[in-house]
């Protein structure tokens, strides 16, 4: 840090936007009160972990704000006229963020009293501040939007299965078991369907693997289209669907299958370009979660059930057994 001989005169403040529109005998008063120093880049003007209680102006130079100490988490770049610290001085709290220096930068430094002092005395600097902290709130605002979308992005790419848009196996895994947990608290009903289609390798290669896909997206649509509202279907594996039904008794279970194999025995699938694809249908295996029951044996159970379906003929569905709640 280096303290700079030069003054800053009240004609030479008015040209920076906090003092614009402002007067200069209204300011006269102010530079003898303020002192301009030279920092070199890097170094760190804020910091959460501390009160300054000053407010720094960018004469020449830019500083950053950043939310980690070492400068890897940026938020914000601000060059000349801009301020830094002003919010600190106005709360009396420590700073939310990190201000470092990009390059070496001449700064004007007015403490906080002296802040005080001129925005108790100047309607014109207070609405200028004023401005530039709504300009810089919005502007976090958008970045903040923009993050939340990008992680939004990133949560559903992590949960869902890219062809189908069903949640993926991961996802499936661990809502069986929290769902397991709330009906042990609750003694609640607790349902499962595993599907599987028909002659799913035949199909594939009949009819080629893009047909196929398209095939597997359709039926997955088609499944998704007539659960209960509540309900949740999930890619398992392969062709494979996993259709979670909360407060679902075995009975209301066995209808929602009944009316998912209608659904698909009944859907048309299309090409690439519209051309029609033969139909296929489905098998279920239909388990009731009975209490003291793991996760994995429920979906043995299903699974079990499926198998059954099946070997009577496919295109039905089958419960499993032992479904007797205790």
């Amino acid at each position: 840090m280096t303290k700079v001989d030069a003054s800053i005169t009240a004609e030479e403040l008015i040209e920076l936007p906090l003092f614009q529109g402002e007067a200069p005998p209204e300011l006269s008063w102010l530079p003898p009160l303020c002192r301009i120093e030279e920092f070199p880049a890097g170094q760190l003007l804020l910091a959460p972990e501390r009160f300054e209680d000053q407010m720094y102006v960018v004469l020449d130079g830019e500083v950053q704000v950043q939310l980690d100490a070492k400068g890897e988490r940026v938020i914000a770049r601000l060059g000349r006229g801009h301020c830094v610290g002003e919010m600190s001085v106005i709360e009396a709290l420590p700073p939310s963020a990190y201000v470092t220096t990009v390059v070496r930068s001449r700064l004007l430094l007015v403490d906080g009293a002296t802040l005080r002092t001129v925005l108790s005395h100047s309607r014109c600097v207070t609405l200028n501040l004023l401005r530039m902290v709504c300009r810089r709130l919005r502007k976090d605002n958008l970045l903040l939007g923009r993050s939340l979308v990008e992680r939004d992005e990133l949560e559903t790419q992590a949960w869902v299965d890219a062809l189908t848009g069903l949640y993926n196996r991961h996802w499936f895994d661990q809502s069986l078991r929290v769902l397991i947990q709330h009906c042990q608290h609750r003694e609640a009903h607790l349902s499962l369907l595993m599907i599987d289609i028909d002659y799913f390798k035949q199909y594939n290669d009949t009819h080629g693997h893009l047909a196929g896909d398209l095939a597997l997206s359709t039926f997955s649509q088609t499944v998704r289209a007539h659960m209960r509202p509540g309900d949740h279907a999930a890619r398992y594996g392969g062709e494979e669907i996993a259709v979670l039904l909360p407060d679902a008794t075995l009975i209301e279970a066995t209808q929602v299958a009944e009316r998912v194999l209608t659904a698909i025995r009944q859907q048309s699938i299309n090409g690439r370009h519209g051309e029609p694809l033969p139909g296929v249908t489905a098998s279920i295996g239909v388990a009731e979660w009975c209490a003291d029951e793991t996760a994995d044996t429920l979906i043995a159970r299903a699974d079990s059930a499926l198998y059954r379906a099946k070997r009577l003929g496919r295109d039905r569905s089958c419960l499993a057994h032992n479904t007797v709640r205790k």
